[in-house]
């Protein structure tokens, strides 16, 4: 997604550019350059504007899907703590405590990158899915180990 804002940014700046060399060099009377000049700087201050509105809206969705899914986890991670507990109860505190530890740290974590930034979801996303399978893991190798 950053790609994409440097890419906006270039574009407009080389606009701004394009623009000013235009004006510098075309055969027109300095009264005429300097209205054409504030011409183009009233649009560009309005498209700027534009872009500000378009770049809050997409952070604001980002975040309402980050929320939603940081619900989501939450609420996996307490069923699956709940599991744990009710199939494990013959097992030690040790590895329970464990599984707790990094059911918090994955919470955590998810929190921390949601608040540093929104632009980043897939990354979060993927990270946490990882972590997340090795919690399923460690808890299909306890459940394992309690059936033999």
């Amino acid at each position: 997604m950053s790609k994409k804002g440097g890419f906006l940014c270039g574009a407009l700046f080389g606009a701004v550019v394009a623009t000013g060399a235009a004006l510098l060099f075309s055969p027109k009377s300095g009264k005429e350059l300097r209205e054409d000049i504030k011409k183009q700087l009233d649009d560009f201050k309005e498209s700027d504007g534009d872009y500000l509105s378009v770049a809050k809206e997409k952070k604001e969705v980002v975040l309402e899907k980050a929320a939603i899914k940081k619900d989501e986890w939450q609420d996996k991670a307490s069923e699956l703590q709940e599991k744990l507990s009710e199939k494990t109860s013959g097992k030690s505190d040790e590895a329970l405590d464990a599984l707790k530890d990094k059911k918090e740290a994955l919470i955590s974590r998810f929190k921390k990158e949601v608040k540093t930034t929104g632009d980043e979801e897939e990354n979060i996303v993927l990270d946490l899915r990882v972590d997340l399978e090795e919690t399923d893991k460690v808890k299909d190798e306890l459940l394992s180990e309690e059936e033999e």
